[in-house]
């Protein structure tokens, strides 16, 4: 018994027939079972706070312990494999506003306004704590502390506009979605805001040629009928700067002009593509 594979880090620590754990700076990330372990009484290695993985053999319990130790660090949570949570950042543009951005494609779908994600996370982190107790070096306790700091920024940033700006102003930020509030720009003082003009080819063919490789940008598929989608739109002042610009496919360039595929998920896929010069 004992550690039998080292990967930096790393360790797969052997701790009875059929049973190994997976560790980081001593931080047991995963527990793997195999068909030789046979649990005592009173002992389930299931009911572990940490993920549990059962396998058909050693060499399946390598091939894990090699997958999440050329993965690099875990993330902040220390949760591994299918209970992995991803980190949540914060960030205030140069245009005052919230971007609540994720490390990890399936946060990317959330489209809630940041108030309500604020108020989730502090819930959720809330009741982690109160059911995991004083426990500092448990993952969970750990978890639960970042998702209670990450709702209290995002909420501490609403009062900060709210001082500055007014009150309704940090409610629009926090609680409206950018669907309702693009439509009340569009109907209210912001309605007389001039048109863009058309990207021009050359900033096309920069995109579809050099950045998007031919390519729709959203789904991956090659093309010869590629379109430019302006993500806040020409007629609502949107600049033809790259970063404004995704590459689409006919059929999502008509989900994007619908609102099938919103605003935050496009900028989330944009701010991941390269940069280019169309200068």
């Amino acid at each position: 018994m004992g550690v039998v594979r080292r990967e930096g880090d790393w360790r797969l620590e052997k701790q009875d027939n059929g049973l190994y754990v997976i560790t980081y700076q001593n931080d047991a990330q995963m527990k793997v079972v195999t068909p030789e372990y046979k649990s005592r009484d009173f002992e389930n290695p299931v009911m572990d706070t940490i993920p549990v993985r059962e396998v058909g053999s050693y060499a399946e319990v390598e091939g894990l312990f090699e997958e999440k130790a050329h993965g690099g660090a875990p993330g902040g949570f220390g949760l591994g494999g299918g209970n992995q949570m991803e980190s949540i950042s914060t960030d205030l543009g140069q245009n005052g506003e919230l971007d609540v951005s994720a490390d990890g494609d399936d946060l990317e779908d959330i489209d809630a306004p940041p108030g309500v994600i604020a108020i989730a996370l502090v819930i959720v982190g809330g009741a982690t704590l109160s059911t995991q107790g004083w426990q500092p070096s448990e993952t969970v306790f750990q978890a639960g502390v970042i998702m209670g700091i990450g709702g209290l920024l995002i909420l501490g940033w609403g009062v900060a506009v709210g001082r500055s700006n007014g009150w309704k102003a940090a409610k629009e930020q926090l609680f409206e979605s950018e669907e309702s509030g693009s439509s009340s720009r569009k109907s209210g003082s912001n309605s007389g805001v001039e048109t863009t003009p058309p990207a021009s080819e050359k900033t096309k063919n920069t995109l579809i040629f050099e950045r998007a490789e031919q390519r729709c940008e959203w789904c991956g598929e090659r093309s010869d009928h590629l379109e430019v989608h302006h993500i806040e739109p020409r007629s609502e002042g949107g600049s033809n700067e790259p970063s404004n610009l995704i590459v689409l496919c006919p059929n999502h360039h008509r989900q994007a002009d619908a609102g099938g595929i919103s605003k935050t998920k496009l900028k989330a896929k944009a701010r991941r593509l390269p940069g280019v010069s169309v200068g």
